[in-house]
């Protein structure tokens, strides 16, 4: 809902000053809801082992500034419905490369939901795909009609 708010309402703001709002709203509200479910309770920031301050900010750097700064640049130069299909290629991405990477396993309910899910994506853009615009159209028809002039069948003499 946000990709298509932000689509047609551009603000007045840089595209980072955009992100970073984003960011800290959806943060604030991740806290918010932590709090009210005592997920604070016996928390410590002495017990977090360095890997994973480390993990946190690759996951900041790449996993959120870089990938909001190509979702935003996306949503400006494509259908939102196209850029957010992102959403359901991360999953198939995930269960693959970890079955790559950390050697997991992927079980039949696994493959079926991917399946389920590239299915799905395929039938919501395939119209997308195989749609022309009426200028395509016409270039095709002209095409067709200059070759038709050209080549004659075959007549024996």
């Amino acid at each position: 809902m946000g990709s298509l708010y932000s689509k047609k309402n551009p603000a007045d703001h840089s595209t980072f000053m955009n992100i970073s709002q984003q960011l800290i709203v959806a943060g604030l509200a991740s806290f918010a809801v932590a709090f009210f479910r005592s997920e604070w309770t016996g928390f410590s920031v002495a017990t977090i082992p360095l890997s994973a301050w480390l993990g946190l900010l690759f996951l900041i750097f790449f996993g959120s500034i870089i990938a909001y700064i190509s979702y935003i640049w996306l949503l400006s130069v494509k259908p939102a419905a196209i850029v957010s299909t992102h959403t359901y290629i991360n999953p198939i991405v995930t269960v693959i490369a970890g079955f790559i990477i950390a050697n997991q396993t992927i079980n039949g309910n696994q493959l079926y939901g991917l399946a389920i899910i590239l299915i799905g994506v395929l039938l919501t853009n395939v119209t997308k795909y195989f749609r022309l615009s009426k200028r395509s159209k016409a270039k095709i028809r002209r095409v067709a009609r200059h070759f038709g002039r050209i080549s004659r069948p075959y007549q024996p003499m």
